[in-house]
């Protein structure tokens, strides 16, 4: 099953919960419908990279191309209730179709085997598709605001390079020997 969210109005990442407790989550919405998926961090990260890589691509083939504004609102980029997902993403891919000038979001249901617990309906064999069309200035602002939204977690110890929860942080540079 294919959704296309074409064109979305609306397209952001958004988290819910504390630093270290946070779930993702991706939801689009155009002028009758409104998708929310679930998403992992890692996925964030790798959608930002994704999308420098991207654009700087795009703009090697396409070098009339305007340039991308991604300023963004940040109250525009908060996630809108209700939340409720569709489904846990397990695949991204971004496509451009320069005959419209718009960049597809393509995301992927994951799926899960019968011997996994989570699996819940043996008879569903293939996974569902969300394909979000935005504008190039939609999806710039997108990884704009997921670069904040990725610093807006707990800090990066400097030593390791580990997350610092808010009860301090054992070390391992330091043998464990001091919180910080």
């Amino acid at each position: 099953m294919d959704i296309d969210l074409n064109p979305c109005i609306k397209i952001t990442i958004d988290a819910i919960g504390k630093p270290g407790q946070r779930t993702f989550f991706i939801q689009g919405e155009t002028e009758s419908e409104t998708i929310t998926l679930l998403f992992e961090k890692i996925q964030v990260q790798s959608l930002v990279v994704a999308l420098l890589k991207f654009f700087e691509n795009l703009h090697q083939k396409y070098p009339d191309l305007t340039p991308e504004n991604g300023e963004y609102i940040e109250e525009n980029m908060k996630i809108a209730p209700p939340v409720d997902p569709l489904f846990r993403v397990g695949e991204l891919n971004l496509t451009y179709e320069s005959d419209i000038d718009k960049v597809c979001l393509v995301t992927k249901e994951i799926l899960f085997t019968q011997d996994d617990p989570n699996f819940q309906n043996s008879s569903f064999q293939e996974g569902r598709t969300v394909n979000f069309w935005c504008t190039r200035d939609q999806i710039s602002q997108l990884a704009n605001w997921c670069v904040i939204l990725l610093q807006q977690g707990r800090p990066i110890c400097p030593l390791c390079n580990e997350p610092i929860g808010p009860e301090g942080h054992l070390c391992p540079k330091k043998n464990g020997h001091k919180k910080h």
